[in-house]
């Protein structure tokens, strides 16, 4: 799982990437970001699955990134560090799909705790995506399988209900018959 963090203070970027557990957790760090801007560039660039972010920085807030960002991929997730604690900014974030909404002080051990769980996500949603994959290919084997077999059983019977698998939207059959 690829990791972005994005904070306006440098040394947090430093903290927050020295308390994560990364060969352990799994996770890579693609980058870090110390404005808004640089974090959405960063994220068309490298494609993180998951970004790190505070709440306010310059350029674009974290909630104005989150919005922006999940214009690029609506799949990546988003863990929001703040030393606020109002209310509005954590409605706000769940507005946006952000899993979880940290206070600082940061703690590694909630920190970590946190990582592991959006990396069970993260792995369960992947699975899901194979598996969708996998039937709609599948599903796409076994249609042109049905083609192929249903017109060999109209050329037998010459019951024109064995072609209504090629009756699909935007296809067209064309038959030519010449007997002998």
């Amino acid at each position: 799982m690829k990791v972005l963090v994005a904070d306006d203070e440098e040394r947090v970027c430093a903290l927050i990437c020295a308390l994560i557990d990364w060969e352990g957790l799994g996770l890579s760090l693609v980058g870090t970001a110390f404005d808004g801007i640089s974090a959405l560039e960063a994220i068309k660039e490298k494609r993180p699955d998951l970004v790190i972010t505070d709440i306010r920085m310059p350029g674009l807030d974290g909630l104005q990134l989150i919005q922006s960002a999940k214009e690029v991929d609506d799949h990546i997730q988003f863990i929001i560090i703040s030393g606020h604690r109002q209310f509005d900014y954590a409605q706000s974030a769940i507005k946006f799909g952000v899993a979880e909404y940290l206070l600082k002080p940061i703690k590694q051990i909630e920190l970590n705790q946190t990582l592991l769980r959006m990396k069970e996500t993260f792995v369960r949603l992947q699975e899901q995506q194979a598996q969708s994959k996998a039937i709609q290919n599948q599903v796409q084997q076994d249609r042109n399988h049905l083609k192929k077999t249903s017109f060999a059983s109209f050329l037998v019977s010459q019951d024109t209900q064995m072609l209504l698998p090629w009756y699909e939207q935007g296809s067209s059959l064309q038959i030519g018959m010449v007997g002998i």
